[in-house]
């Protein structure tokens, strides 16, 4: 559905007449769905092949910034300064071409599926013949030190599929024996492969590249028969890659100087290889899709105070585009009344989760109040903390701060090829968006 059919459903006609006349919050939620109809759209246009996992090789990032100003400036809402675009400077390591792993003269392997490469490895090509070790041997420094020696020239392969017997102190010293591999400069391999039969781990995003590549290997492998590694990597590091943060803002009726700042981060960890990439539907996209949904709300119902639109940059990338908005801020920070931080927002059935939500208890009361009279979502909680996220970043400056998060259906995927946009459901996207201007009208 074309984003004007979507405007003009949700707010066309009476209803839209009604809510500007009125202004008040008991307009919120029209009949029909169209908002969430518009989120899946966002989340389905910032999900596409075309957006390159929205991420830093073939310009990915920008792409999907250049979407979202041009949303921002569909509903009217105005740029910070001259330019809805803010750009600031990242290192990233990328995998813009070839990505190939083949064991023994078998078929090539499936990025993503068969194996992932660790974000900080760089470029290798060649055949190689794996020296293969287990955790116990890992574990014994002698033995260790005899294969790698052994090596030298070569990748060593862990066989990382058995814990048994190992205490709590010994899985951990090993895991960093491991990583050590993969980092140390002195040690003279060309690359690690670990193999484990159970689960991949979670690709990311690396500021910087190690001394040789790592290859994680998923699967039923007979580790016995095998005899050669071929490992293409075409790897890029960009130490001073352009890319930029998304900001609107919609002047406040009463109090213009003072602002309620919602967020999210558009980026994601984009392209392994040229032929695959992360969609990062619920991861990221689904927070975009409720900043826009916000946008067009006090687009058209002008708030108390004035909100600011921040999309984040970088936050793949060690938070860099909150630490950039913190040191050149478009606003006073102690201006801020309160900033909201969106993520995973396409679930819903089993309520929200709130980062430090009764850290603001009085707010915390009036949104589980908010929610019991309106009968929106299941449940809302509370967590002690999170990840490190852009949430972090403007907390530890002062600023009043929750980070969100929708519960329950949907795919649980984080950070893999299965966060499509059609394991999105948006359950209970049009309530958490109603809950949220509700929410914000409590704020003194």
């Amino acid at each position: 559905m074309k984003k004007q059919l979507f405007f003009a459903l949700f707010f066309g006609g009476l209803t839209s007449l009604a809510v500007a006349q009125t202004g008040t919050s008991e307009n919120l939620a029209p009949e029909k769905s169209a908002e969430v109809d518009r989120a899946v759209e966002v989340v389905e246009a910032l999900t596409a092949p075309s957006m390159k996992g929205r991420g830093y090789a073939s310009g990915g990032d920008k792409l999907a910034a250049d979407y979202i100003a041009n949303e921002f400036k569909s509903i009217g809402v105005e740029p910070v300064g001259a330019s809805y675009l803010h750009g600031f400077n990242v290192s990233v390591n990328t995998f813009p071409d070839r990505m190939e792993v083949q064991l023994n003269n078998n078929e090539l392997l499936t990025a993503g599926v068969d194996y992932i490469v660790d974000a900080a490895s760089p470029a290798i090509m060649g055949v190689f013949k794996p020296v293969i070790v287990n955790r116990k041997q890992v574990s014994d420094l002698m033995v260790l030190r005899d294969k790698i020696r052994d090596a030298k020239e070569t990748f060593i392969l862990v066989d990382n599929t058995s814990r048994e017997g190992e205490t709590k102190e010994q899985s951990a010293r090993i895991d960093k024996l491991i990583d050590e591999l993969k980092t140390k400069q002195e040690i003279q391999l060309r690359g690690v492969i670990v193999y484990d039969n159970s689960r991949l781990p979670v690709w990311s995003s690396a500021t910087h590249q190690n001394p040789r590549p790592t290859i994680y290997l998923y699967g039923e492998t007979d580790l016995s028969s095998l005899k050669t590694v071929k490992v293409t990597i075409d790897a890029t590091l960009q130490a001073m890659h352009a890319t930029q943060n998304v900001m609107a803002m919609v002047k406040g009726m009463e109090k213009p100087d003072s602002f309620i700042v919602f967020t999210a981060h558009y980026d994601h960890v984009g392209m392994m290889g040229k032929n695959v990439y992360y969609p990062g539907a619920n991861n990221g996209a689904s927070g975009v899709a409720m900043l826009l949904a916000l946008a067009k709300h006090y687009q058209l119902i002008k708030p108390k105070y004035s909100v600011l639109f921040v999309a984040f940059g970088g936050y793949e990338l060690g938070n860099a585009g909150a630490n950039a908005f913190i040191a050149a801020p478009p606003v006073l920070l102690e201006n801020i009344r309160f900033s909201f931080t969106f993520d995973f927002a396409a679930k819903g059935s089993d309520g929200l989760m709130v980062v430090t939500g009764t850290k603001y208890p009085e707010l915390f009361k009036q949104m589980n109040q908010i929610n019991t009279e309106y009968k929106l979502l299941p449940a809302i909680k509370s967590a002690p903390g999170a990840p490190p996220s852009e949430y972090n970043v403007l907390s530890n400056k002062g600023i009043p701060s929750w980070s969100i998060f929708s519960l329950g259906g949907g795919s649980p995927a984080l950070h893999n090829l299965n966060d499509t946009a059609d394991t999105a459901p948006f359950t209970k996207f049009k309530n958490y968006l109603n809950l949220i201007i509700r929410l914000v009208e409590k704020i003194k």
